[in-house]
C-alpha cells in the first residue's frame, strides 16, 4: 500500500468508495434513512470534482485498488476520510491522516479539524482529536447528529 495524491483519474473510484463507506460501515450508527440521505447513490464525476475543488487529497493505493482517502480543505478541515469496510483496521486510515497533517503544516494550518460522524470518532479520538460540540447536519430533509472534533497542530 502506499499513499499518493489524489488525481482526476480518481474520483469515480473515491465517489463509489465514500458511497460503499457511508452505506456499509456506519450501518451500526445510522439508519438506512439516515444513510440514504447522507449518500444515495455514488455520485457522478463532475459533482464529485466541485465537491472536492479546492482540496488537497489524498488516496491509498493496494495494487490496483484504492482502499482509502482523505482530503484537506482551507483552514485545516479535513473533510472526507474514508477507508474501504475490508480494509479497516489496517493503518490506512492513520497513513492517509499522516500525510494530511504534513500537508496541513506546509499549509501553515495551526489546527486541523472535522466534522465526524459516530462511527469515526474512536478514530479521530486516537490522533488526538477532542470533541468541540455535537451537530446536528441535514440532509435531504434527514438529521444526523455528528461532532466537530478538532487537533491542534503540534
Amino acid at each position: 500500500m502506499h499513499i499518493r495524491p489524489l488525481v482526476e483519474r480518481d474520483l469515480a473510484e473515491t465517489a463509489r468508495l465514500f458511497h460503499e463507506t457511508v452505506q456499509r460501515v456506519t450501518a451500526a450508527d445510522y439508519t438506512k434513512a439516515q444513510r440514504n440521505a447522507w449518500s444515495l447513490a455514488p455520485l457522478d464525476r463532475d459533482v464529485w470534482r466541485a465537491r472536492l475543488k479546492g482540496q488537497q487529497g489524498f488516496v491509498a493505493q493496494d495494487g490496483d485498488a484504492i482502499v482509502g482517502f482523505m482530503t484537506l480543505g482551507e483552514g485545516g478541515y479535513i473533510d472526507f476520510a474514508f477507508v474501504h469496510h475490508d480494509h479497516i483496521g489496517k493503518g490506512i486510515g492513520k497513513a492517509l491522516f499522516a500525510q494530511v497533517e504534513r500537508a496541513a503544516r506546509q499549509n501553515g494550518d495551526g489546527r486541523l479539524w472535522a466534522m465526524v460522524s459516530h462511527t469515526a470518532k474512536p478514530f479521530f479520538q486516537s490522533l488526538g482529536f477532542d470533541v468541540v460540540r455535537a451537530n446536528t447536519a441535514e440532509r435531504r430533509g434527514v438529521q444526523l447528529e455528528n461532532f466537530e472534533m478538532a487537533r491542534p497542530l503540534r
